[in-house]
C-alpha cells in the first residue's frame, strides 16, 4: 500500500520539528543506505526528513533551541564545527575559526566541511556541494534533492549547494556574530598598571590594611582580600584587566616560529595554561622527574609514554620589546593555575599574556641547582589562568569560573599580533614513543616486571638499559637530546628545515625593576613558614614497611646496587633511611635524622 503524500501547515510542521527534528536528522543520517529510493520514495518519514532539512535551514533552528536551551539560540548553521572552546581555544587545524558562546565556529566566509573536517571557503567544492551522505551500496536518497554519486559521496549537482544535507539554491547570508579581533575587546586601563613586586606575602599572611607598608601582593594561587592573602577558589571574582594603549595595539615584535615539546601519557589536551620546553628541557624533565620512580613501581611517573611536539608562533607585546625582551618570566602552572613566581596578575597587567621562558642553567625561577642539560622551559597562559581546571568549570550557583573564562582570555590566537591577548599559537607537529627512544622491545610493563629499570637515582644507571645513565654528564645529556631529535626526524623527514629556536632573552632586572607600573621594593622575599617535615618509623601494615620488607627479601638480592651500604641483615631503620633518601618512596624521614 502506498502512503499518501503528507502535507502539513507551516505552523504545525514547525511544532513537529521542535519535537522530532533531532531524531529525524539522526535517522536520516543513520539510514542513508538502509533502503533504496524505490522503497522509500513515497514514505511519509522520508518526506518529513526532507522538509525538516529544508525548513531547519530556513528557520536556522539550533539543537540547543530544540532542546529548550534558550540561552544558546545563536546557532551558526554550517559554520558549526562541533568543537568547544570553554577552557581551551579552538584548535588551529580546524582552519579559520572563532569562539562563539564557547563553541568553535568557522569565520565569516567559511563553512565546516565533513569531508575535510575543517573550515573551508564557502566557494570551495568541499563546502558547496558536499551533502554529507554516502553512496557506497545504494544511490543517493532523493530527499537530498539533485545529487550525483562521486567517489562514494553524495554531491550536489552543479549550481546547487548543500544546506543541512539538502541540495538547493540558497543565497541567504550567514548570521553575524559578535566575536572581536585580538585587542578590540580589551578593557581600557583607567590608570597605570600595578607596581611589580618581587617579595609577596604567602597564604594567610597580611597583605594590606590601615598603616600597612609591607608587600601588597600575594604569591600566586592566593589573592589579597583587603588585609589577608586568601586562597583562590571558584567563588572569587577575577576582575577584568584594563590594558594600556600599547597593549591594545599590534606590536613591532618579530614573529618567531619554533618547536616546543611536552611529555604526555595516553590523554592529549591542548598546551594552554601549562609549561612546555625545548628538547633539552623536556629530556631533563623526563630524566629528573619521570623515569625510574620507585613510588610508581619503577615505572614512569604519571604513566608518561611519549613526547609530543608542537609548532608554535610567538610575538612579544610592545612593553616587553621596549625593555629589550621577546619573552617574560616563565610562570609555573598547576592544574591550569598560574603559581608564580610572585604575582602573575601584576605581570600580566604590565605586559599582557606574554609567553615566558626559563633557561635551565640560569637558576631562575627553577631549577635552583646545576643541571647538565642545556634546555629552556616556556609558559603559555590560556583562559582564566588564575583558577584550576575544576574551579573555572565549576557550575555551582556561587561559582565565578565562567566569568573568569570570559574576562581572562589568555594569549592564544590564530595569528599572533603582539596585543595583550594575542601572543602565541600552536599546532600539532608529531610525537615519538619513549619505548622506541629508549630501545625497549615488546611490552613495557612486562619489561619492568622482568626486573629491568630505566634509571635509578641512587646508582645513577639503569638495569637492562643504559640510555639514562649519568644524569649529570653533559656529553651523555647532549647525546640523549640528539637521539630524540633524530627520532623525530626519522618519523617526520625534513621537519626541522628552517626551524630555529629563538634565544630566551628574559631579563630579571628589566622585567621587574623597569616595569611599566614601576617597582615596589619590599626587601628580600621572606621564607615561607612551613612545618617540620613529618618523620616516623615504619610499622607493620603501612606502605613503607611493605616496601622495606620487599627490599630485604627480594630487592637487595635482585639489584643490590639499589641499596648502597646495605645487606639483607641491615636493620629496618637503615633500609628506611636509604629508601627515603632515594626519593619518591612511601617511607618518611626517620625521626632519628631530625635529631
Amino acid at each position: 500500500m502506498t502512503l499518501p503524500a503528507l502535507r502539513l501547515p507551516h505552523s504545525m510542521l514547525r511544532r513537529l520539528l521542535y519535537l522530532a527534528l533531532p531524531a529525524l536528522i539522526a535517522g536520516s543520517a543513520g539510514t542513508e543506505d538502509a533502503c533504496t529510493d524505490d522503497a522509500c520514495e513515497d514514505g511519509s518519514v522520508r518526506l518529513i526528513q526532507r522538509q525538516a532539512a529544508k525548513l531547519s535551514a530556513e528557520m536556522n533552528i539550533s539543537r540547543a533551541e530544540l532542546e529548550g536551551d534558550r540561552s544558546r539560540q545563536r546557532w551558526q548553521g554550517n559554520r558549526e564545527t562541533g568543537s568547544t572552546c570553554l577552557i581551551y581555544h579552538c584548535k588551529k587545524d580546524l582552519g579559520p575559526t572563532e569562539c562563539h558562546h564557547y563553541r568553535c565556529i568557522c569565520q565569516h566566509g567559511y563553512q565546516y566541511s565533513e569531508l575535510t573536517k575543517r573550515c573551508e571557503s564557502e566557494t570551495s567544492s568541499p563546502v558547496q556541494r558536499d551533502t554529507g551522505g554516502s553512496c557506497w551500496f545504494w544511490p543517493c536518497s532523493r530527499w537530498r534533492g539533485p545529487t550525483q554519486c562521486l567517489h562514494h559521496k553524495c554531491w550536489c549537482m552543479e549550481g546547487f549547494k548543500a544546506v543541512r544535507g539538502y541540495c538547493e539554491k540558497d543565497d541567504t547570508p550567514q548570521p553575524e556574530t559578535s566575536t572581536t579581533q585580538p585587542g578590540d575587546g580589551l578593557e581600557v586601563a583607567s590608570g597605570a598598571p600595578p607596581a611589580m613586586q618581587t617579595s609577596c606575602a604567602w597564604g594567610e599572611e597580611q597583605c594590606g590594611g590601615p598603616g600597612w607598608s609591607g608587600a601588597t601582593c600575594c604569591e600566586a594561587g592566593y589573592y589579597c582580600d583587603g588585609s589577608i592573602c586568601a586562597k583562590v577558589t571558584e567563588k572569587l571574582e577575577v576582575k577584568k584587566y584594563g590594558f594600556s594603549d600599547a597593549l591594545r595595539k599590534k606590536s613591532e615584535g618579530q614573529l618567531f616560529t619554533f618547536y616546543v615539546y611536552r611529555a604526555q601519557g595516553k590523554t592529549t589536551y591542548p598546551p594552554e595554561n601549562v609549561n612546555v620546553a625545548d628538547l633539552g628541557g623536556v629530556m631533563w624533565y623526563l630524566h629528573n622527574e619521570i623515569v625510574g620512580r620507585s613510588d610508581w613501581g619503577y615505572k614512569r611517573k604519571f604513566d608518561i609514554t611519549r613526547i609530543l611536539r608542537y609548532k608554535v608562533q610567538t610575538r612579544a607585546t610592545q612593553p616587553l620589546l621596549d625593555r629589550g625582551m621577546n619573552f617574560g618570566v616563565r610562570f609555573a602552572f598547576d592544574s591550569g593555575q598560574c603559581t608564580g613566581p610572585f604575582s602573575c596578575d601584576e605581570a600580566w597587567q604590565n605586559y599582557g599574556y606574554f609567553v615566558g621562558c626559563n633557561k635551565l642553567q640560569t637558576g631562575f625561577p627553577f631549577p635552583d641547582f646545576k643541571v647538565a642539560y642545556d634546555g629552556v622551559w616556556y609558559s603559555l597562559p590560556g583562559k582564566c589562568p588564575q583558577m584550576k581546571f575544576f574551579e573555572k568549570t565549576n557550575k555551582s550557583s556561587l561559582s565565578r569560573g565562567l566569568d573568569c573564562i570570559e574576562d581572562q582570555p589568555g594569549g592564544f590566537c590564530d595569528e599572533p599580533s603582539g596585543t595583550a591577548d594575542c601572543t602565541y599559537n600552536f599546532e600539532d607537529a608529531g610525537e615519538i614513543s619513549l619505548d622506541e627512544l629508549e630501545g625497549i622491545q615488546g611490552d613495557y610493563d612486562h619489561w619492568i616486571k622482568s626486573g629491568n629499570r630505566e634509571y635509578d637515582r641512587i646508582t645513577d644507571h639503569g638495569t637492562g638499559m643504559s640510555f639514562w645513565d649519568k644524569l649529570d654528564d653533559p656529553e651523555r645529556s647532549k647525546q640523549r637530546v640528539q637521539a630524540a631529535k633524530d627520532l623525530f626526524e626519522k618519523h617526520y623527514p625534513g621537519s626541522y628545515a628552517g626551524i630555529d629556536e629563538p634565544p630566551c632573552d628574559f631579563d630579571f632586572f628589566a622585567f621587574y625593576k623597569m616595569a611599566p607600573g614601576g617597582f615596589k621594593d619590599n626587601g628580600p622575599q621572606q621564607a615561607k613558614k612551613i612545618k617540620e617535615p613529618p618523620c616516623g618509623t615504619a610499622q607493620p601494615g603501612d606502605k613503607c614497611y611493605e616496601e622495606i620488607s620487599w627490599a630485604k627479601s627480594d630487592g637487595i638480592y635482585a639489584n643490590p646496587e639499589w641499596y648502597p651500604g646495605l645487606t639483607p641483615q641491615s636493620s629496618i631503620e637503615d633500609f628506611q633511611k636509604v629508601m627515603h633518601g632515594s626519593g619518591g618512596t612511601a617511607c618518611p624521614m626517620p625521626c632519628g635524622l631530625l635529631s
